[in-house]
């Protein structure tokens, strides 16, 4: 396992598993694992240094507070940088253990920077970004931002805190203005490496709408795909939830800017409410991501 640290680096093509503090999800982990083989076949796990919390604890009025607010202490730079350097080093431990079966090349990297600036650059040449830490409606943050950006990456996964499992059926769910080759040819490509069921939802209301979708999956999809089609009206956080149970999905697939990625939030509401992970793509900058030989 190599550990580099650096401020800038060359993540085309590259799927980054961003973790910020504690443990990552092993369901991410697995989920970035199986999106990185079916891609590129490299994985690369990503500590943001907080550059801010470091300026901060420069400050000789600055001052750490407690939850409770009953407690409270000066910031020392010393003790924040070593505090900081014991959380990466604890992140690159817990990256090699998750990894250490996996069958593609992983490193772990530590960068410093603002946190918002430091992750756009890293992901401006064609990278997908795994967020580590489970998402909880509460907590939109980050996620929100990066999918609400037409210009910052062409995908994104992540898990909600119900989430409990990363393999099962595929679920890929293909609306009027989908590249259906594309969300397809994806779902088809990460069901190969577990032999797993592709589920093709159509989610059209229009019956003009919804035959051409069925036209245009069937013509792209292979002949020995096990595969299955559902078709939905409204496309709802609780009905997308009950179609993942029913067919014990391990990932959903769909485009950002559809009607399950929207918005930041509308996307973080159907993230928790289904319990296995969920991979974004963005279809305008995915079209010339590399993909892994046959």
């Amino acid at each position: 396992m190599k550990r580099v640290r650096k401020t800038q680096t060359d993540l085309r093509g590259k799927v980054v598993l961003s973790m910020r503090g504690g443990a990552a999800s092993p369901l991410i982990l697995e989920a970035a694992t199986r999106v990185a083989y079916t891609f590129r076949g490299e994985l690369r796990g990503l500590f943001m240094e907080h550059e801010e919390l470091l300026a901060l604890a420069e400050l000789p009025f600055a001052r750490e507070i407690s939850l409770t607010g009953s407690r409270s202490r000066s910031l020392s730079l010393d003790v924040v940088r070593k505090e900081m350097d014991a959380a990466s080093a604890a992140m690159a431990r817990e990256f090699e253990r998750l990894t250490r079966d996996t069958r593609i090349p992983a490193h772990f990297e530590v960068i410093s920077g603002r946190t918002k600036e430091a992750l756009s650059k890293m992901m401006q040449d064609a990278g997908i970004l795994a967020v580590g830490e489970p998402l909880a409606l509460a907590t939109p943050g980050m996620f929100s931002e990066l999918l609400d950006d037409p210009s910052t990456i062409p995908g994104l996964v992540v898990v909600g805190c119900e989430a409990q499992r990363a393999r099962g059926s595929i679920l890929t769910v293909l609306d009027p203005a989908s590249d259906v080759a594309l969300l397809v040819d994806t779902a088809e490509e990460i069901s190969k490496e577990g032999d797993e069921e592709v589920v093709l939802l159509i989610a059209a209301e229009e019956s003009e709408e919804t035959e051409r979708l069925y036209s245009e999956a069937r013509a792209v999809i292979d002949a020995g795909t096990r595969h299955r089609f559902e078709r939905i009206g409204a496309v709802t956080p609780k009905a997308i939830a009950a179609l993942v149970e029913r067919h014990r999905c391990g990932l959903v697939v769909a485009r950002i800017g559809g009607p399950i990625a929207e918005k930041g939030r509308l996307a973080l509401r159907f993230a928790c409410a289904i319990k296995c992970p969920l991979l974004l793509l963005r279809q305008t900058l995915l079209n010339s991501f590399p993909r892994r030989a046959p």
